[in-house]
């Protein structure tokens, strides 16, 4: 247990926390724009990429940045406006798909999604042959999925303690664009997720979950592989 559980944390850890020559920022957020089901943009790695492999490439263009300009600052922010302008980042079912590669075995991986990371989106993610849905609060578990925007989001449950639920994901809608964490506290009248008391706001300061979590679709969905290895 303590091996897979290092594998999900490590990995998790490797997108919150990118030192870039010294500059701690979190993986920024890209996903390919589409336009009538055919790629318009896109970006480094179709933004599927591994975190070492991003982490590189954000480094890469650092550091000419500052060989052309070494007079010019290089701070969270010039780094992070690099990176989205080179359309360098990870999309919430890359990071997703990422940390389930990183704790199950390849054939587990080829047999859930069979077409690979890049034809693999949250919707494919939570509804796939091999997740079902999880009706009651008290039933969630580490490494479920979190459904939202009918099926166009989604986020991984990574810690329950008492009555704080903690999550991970990646979003350019919300507060703290790019992965980050967020977290709902257990509201005990109701057994429902989507009647949690969720503390994440979008960008423009909505409360997140009423903005995006749409009617009986979204929820919380569990693939038992991945249950199985996070919870033997």
């Amino acid at each position: 247990m303590k091996k897979t559980s290092d594998k999900f944390n490590n990995c998790i850890n490797s997108y919150l926390y990118m030192d870039i020559l010294g500059v701690s920022i979190n993986c920024p957020y890209w996903a390919n724009r589409m336009e009538n089901g055919v790629v318009t943009v896109r970006g480094f790695e179709e933004g599927k990429g591994e975190a070492s492999t991003i982490q590189n490439e954000i480094m890469r263009l650092a550091s000419g940045s500052k060989k052309d300009k070494p007079e010019g600052k290089l701070d969270f922010e010039n780094i992070t406006f690099l990176a989205r302008k080179n359309r360098i980042g990870i999309d919430c079912s890359g990071l997703i798909f990422r940390i389930m590669e990183a704790v199950l075995e390849k054939k587990d991986m080829d047999m859930i999604f069979p077409l690979g990371i890049r034809k693999t989106n949250a919707d494919m993610l939570t509804r796939n042959l091999y997740s079902q849905k999880i009706d009651s609060i008290k039933e969630i578990a580490v490494g479920d999925l979190i459904r939202l925007s009918s099926g166009h989001h989604a986020v991984i449950i990574t810690h329950i303690e008492g009555e704080t639920v903690k999550y991970v994901h990646s979003s350019s809608r919300t507060q703290i664009s790019g992965v980050h964490t967020g977290e709902m506290v257990i509201n005990k009248g109701s057994e429902t997720i989507e009647s949690q008391v969720w503390k994440e706001k979008t960008f423009r300061g909505q409360n997140w979950k009423d903005k995006y979590f749409h009617g009986e679709e979204d929820g919380v969905y569990r693939n038992k592989f991945l249950y199985t290895a996070l919870n033997p």
